[in-house]
């Protein structure tokens, strides 16, 4: 949810400036495929999420060139810029999706949250705990600060 805030707010940016962005969304995928796929080869986890924010940094800053240099208009740029995305990342995966994620990065529902975060939501959750048990027929998980007593 935070990924998609954070491109809405880029978006306002450029729209406010009369200007439109069709590769946002190729251009995240992109950068997360990367990510990944270090992730994958060994890289640390910090390394892999620095090269996927360059690979975004990168193709905004080809698109920046296209418009203002180059005098595409904005449109036919990033409409561009969205198919050289896209396709590239559909290369790097062979049209597989990606799924080596380091363990600590998995989320399943026995495990939660990773360890560096539970600590974190728990301590959200926990002034919580009580207002949420006192619900007649509450439509949430009872037991949300994974505790039996709150």
């Amino acid at each position: 949810m935070a990924v998609i805030a954070i491109m809405a707010i880029g978006q306002m940016m450029v729209i406010i400036a009369a200007g439109i962005d069709l590769s946002v969304g190729s251009v995240l995928a992109l950068a997360g495929i990367v990510s990944t796929k270090l992730m994958a080869g060994g890289w640390n986890i910090w390394q892999s999420i620095i090269a996927g924010v360059f690979v975004g940094i990168f193709c905004g800053w080809l698109n920046g060139i296209m418009i203002s240099f180059g005098r595409i208009p904005p449109f036919i740029a990033t409409l561009g810029m969205m198919g050289i995305a896209r396709g590239v990342a559909l290369i790097l995966t062979e049209g597989v999706p990606s799924l080596d994620f380091p363990r600590n990065l998995i989320l399943s529902a026995e495990e939660g949250l990773p360890r560096s975060f539970q600590y974190r939501w728990h301590l959200l959750q926990l002034p919580r705990c009580r207002s949420l048990r006192a619900h007649p027929d509450p439509p949430w998980p009872v037991h949300v600060c994974h505790r039996q007593q709150c």
